[in-house]
C-alpha cells in the first residue's frame, strides 16, 4: 500500500495570525485500480543534528516528535486521503522546528 501514498516533495511555513505552521500535502493514488485507503493514521518525526551549547559534542539523528493541528493527533491523526489534505504542525516553543534562540527574544508572545 505504500506506493498508493503521495506526499509533497516540499513544505512550506506560514503565518497566520502571528502564528507559524509548517504544511505539506498528502493524497492517495490509485491510478490503475481504486482501493480507498480507510482511515489513514499519519505521525511526523523530525531528525534532528543535536549539538551541546557547552562542547563541540554532537548527537547525530536524533528522533522529536512534531504534534499535528491538522488532523489533530489527539483524536488519533485520521486522514481521508481521497482528496489531498494538508498536514499542520504549529511550531510552538515545544516544536522541534522552533529556533532554541528565539526563547530568549521578549518579542515572541504564547497567547498573542
Amino acid at each position: 500500500r505504500a506506493n498508493q501514498i503521495i506526499f509533497s516533495d516540499k513544505g512550506s511555513i506560514c503565518c497566520v495570525r502571528n502564528r507559524f505552521y509548517f504544511l505539506f500535502q498528502v493524497c492517495e493514488a490509485s491510478f490503475f485500480a481504486y482501493r480507498p485507503v480507510v482511515e489513514a493514521n499519519v505521525r511526523v518525526y523530525a531528525v534532528l543534528h543535536e549539538q551541546d551549547p557547552t562542547s563541540t559534542d554532537r548527537a547525530f539523528f536524533q528522533t522529536r516528535v512534531m504534534r499535528l493541528t491538522n488532523p489533530n493527533d489527539e483524536m488519533g491523526g485520521k486522514l481521508f486521503l481521497a482528496t489531498p489534505q494538508v498536514v499542520t504542525h504549529a511550531i510552538d516553543q515545544w516544536s522541534p522546528l522552533f529556533p532554541p534562540r528565539a526563547l530568549a527574544r521578549p518579542s515572541y508572545c504564547e497567547d498573542e
